[in-house]
């Protein structure tokens, strides 16, 4: 039995030794969405991003310093 869409995208993002920090999707405006479909959809893409190779760890900065809470008070 082949995978369904949602196995297939908790198989990339939690089975391997990557690390998760942060990932979201977007459904667009397709009425009647599947989350099945989203979810082949969204493996479908990663499978192509990790299969280039050119994958770069560099997530975006905003240039501020970082802060804790404990120092607002």
């Amino acid at each position: 039995m082949a995978e369904s869409g949602m196995e297939r995208l908790h198989s990339l993002l939690f089975g391997t030794e990557r690390e998760l920090v942060n990932v979201k999707f977007c459904p667009g405006s397709k009425k009647g969405l599947k989350a099945n479909e989203m979810g082949g959809e969204a493996a479908r893409m990663l499978e192509l991003a990790l299969a280039s190779g050119e994958l770069v760890n560099t997530p975006p900065l905003s240039g501020r310093q970082k802060a804790s809470i404990k120092d607002a008070f």
